[in-house]
């Protein structure tokens, strides 16, 4: 975790203090194709189907940043007491300062950084582990009780891609600043703010941050659960916690977006033209949401039956998204399955300039490297993989892969 001190003149002049979180965004799946459907009626209403699915319990925008009484507990323990002097940092004793020490890796949370699934604050809480937005929602909900104005920001530098199956997601990432002034009523001038971000390694003086309202925070949690109820295949939950976040709020194209994949998978693809058609009108000043709206609006169109329709959506979706995330790295493992382990490492190696940071990448490099006999090079990406795992279970992989090139030398 990362934080600094920003002082602004006036709060709408400046996109003051972040704090980061992931959002996931389903896009292009492959899938058999399905007899073509009439468009069901209706214009600019909501694109939700229910009938079509078997209903599920999400939970309220409420839920997420709620405190049970072990949080209290904590929070009248070690937050309300005063912070001791930091002879370097004498301004750095406010009540946003202790929130963010008591948060980082030497306070007595420990949270670690784990991107497995999306926590409420109170699964961040008592699993001591989450991504970007669990982390920043457990912030939140504690300077909700402290009386501290939050400020949440998107960080558009940070995006990312990450695939599962045949599932591609767009990981973006999202941040929050603390008033270091308490909350005094609808009136206040807020003008002085901390910056925090649980990204390792972010740079928080080269960042650009996006403004977000707390319901677009409350729905990209949303959104990230749908996703991972998509990834599992439980296409009823996954509808649920997606409409949920269209629900929450009707202007995210994310939600949209998540929403067609699901009714594709569900065989639905008239209902999938109208959700990223919906998502498309929501996108207009968003170009990577565009992009997904426009890949996947190009399958629905051509399981209806309508090709030439679906050709120039393709047409679309190539204008914004000329290069296509991880299509050198299925090229490099097709390569492989020929014994072309060079081919491979050139095509990985590409793909890396893109993503620098994808752990994936890095591990199927050092697989290449290793059957280049270049044990030494593929022991370093490796160790990149290890450190930029998301999540436990892949760096586990990368870990014990790590310790059997160790063995062979």
């Amino acid at each position: 975790m990362q934080w600094q001190d920003r002082r602004t003149l006036c709060v709408h002049r400046v996109r003051t203090a972040l704090a980061v979180g992931g959002a996931l965004l389903a896009w292009a799946l492959a899938g058999c194709a399905v007899a073509p459907q009439a468009s069901p009626a209706g214009g600019d209403e909501l694109p939700l189907a229910d009938a079509l699915f078997q209903p599920v319990k999400v939970l309220s925008p409420d839920d997420l940043f709620r405190l049970d009484p072990i949080m209290r507990a904590h929070l009248e323990r070690e937050l309300r007491s005063p912070l001791r002097p930091d002879p370097s940092r004498p301004e750095a004793t406010t009540a946003a300062h202790r929130l963010v020490r008591a948060l980082g890796s030497g306070g007595p949370l420990r949270l670690d950084y784990d991107a497995s699934r999306t926590r409420t604050a109170q699964e961040t809480f008592h699993e001591r582990a989450g991504h970007c937005l669990s982390l920043v929602i457990l912030t939140a909900a504690f300077a909700d009780a402290m009386g501290l104005e939050v400020r949440f920001h998107s960080v558009p530098s940070a995006e990312t891609w990450e695939q599962q199956g045949d599932l591609q997601f767009h990981v973006g990432h999202v941040n929050l600043a603390l008033s270091t002034r308490p909350r005094s009523g609808g009136s206040a001038v807020w003008d002085e703010w901390l910056l925090v971000d649980f990204l390792p390694g972010a740079d928080l003086r080269r960042q650009r941050h996006d403004p977000l309202t707390r319901e677009r925070v409350v729905a990209m949690f949303m959104n990230n659960r749908a996703a991972e109820h998509l990834a599992q295949g439980q296409l009823d939950a996954a509808y649920a916690w997606a409409a949920q976040s269209l629900r929450q709020d009707p202007a995210f194209a994310g939600a949209a977006n998540t929403l067609g994949v699901v009714y594709l998978r569900r065989g639905e693809p008239a209902w999938a033209e109208r959700a990223l058609r919906h998502a498309l009108r929501q996108a207009q000043d968003d170009d990577s949401a565009r992009a997904h709206a426009w890949g996947n609006l190009a399958l629905a169109l051509q399981r209806q039956g309508r090709e030439e329709e679906a050709q120039r959506a393709r047409a679309e979706w190539q204008r914004w998204q000329p290069v296509v995330p991880f299509a050198d790295l299925r090229a490099a493992q097709e390569a492989m399955r020929q014994g072309e382990w060079d081919r491979a490492r050139r095509r990985v190696q590409r793909e890396l300039t893109r993503m620098p940071d994808q752990h994936e990448l890095h591990y199927w490099l050092a697989v290449a490297l290793v059957n280049l006999g270049q044990n030494a090079q593929a022991a370093l990406h490796l160790d990149r993989a290890i450190a930029q795992a998301s999540s436990r279970p892949p760096a586990e992989v990368y870990a014990r892969k790590r310790q059997a090139l160790q063995d062979r030398r």
